[in-house]
């Protein structure tokens, strides 16, 4: 099983997407994504609702890091986890259907000129993660 991370973004909806900053990571079966404090430069109020978490931005304020989402991707079956990769993202951005939530992480950065052309060339990388994530046990 392949270990990967990448630096990547939260997106609150596909309308209307207030990119938030994010870093995502598999290791093992456990895909985790965190903000780190360069996302305070983003809304985060966002993430502060979907997570019930009122201290978001004093968190990246402070230079902490804040765990959005930490699940385990093996034996959806059993855990309701899902992973899907929305065609109108060209496979730069991935679906993640946890019990509680469903999150929308994306790849690249999600709007400007320059995003189509990225969704577009990212497919090595998007790739990678599919493969990672399916080895990893997830569906």
């Amino acid at each position: 099983m392949a270990d990967l991370s990448a630096d990547t973004y939260l997106l609150q909806n596909q309308l209307n997407p207030f990119p938030v900053a994010s870093h995502l990571e598999l290791a093992g079966s456990r895909l985790t994504c965190t903000l780190r404090p360069m996302a305070i430069e983003a809304f985060t109020g966002w993430i502060e609702k979907a997570i019930d978490d009122p201290s978001v931005r004093h968190q990246l304020e402070a230079g902490s890091a804040v765990t959005v989402f930490a699940i385990d991707v093996n034996g959806v079956d059993v855990n309701g986890v899902e992973i899907a990769w929305p065609k109108q993202f060209a496979g730069s951005a991935m679906k993640v259907t946890a019990p509680d939530r469903e999150w929308l992480v994306s790849l690249v950065y999600p709007t400007g000129a320059l995003a189509a052309v990225k969704m577009f060339t990212n497919r090595k990388e998007s790739k990678a993660w599919r493969n990672a994530l399916t080895a990893a046990g997830a569906h």
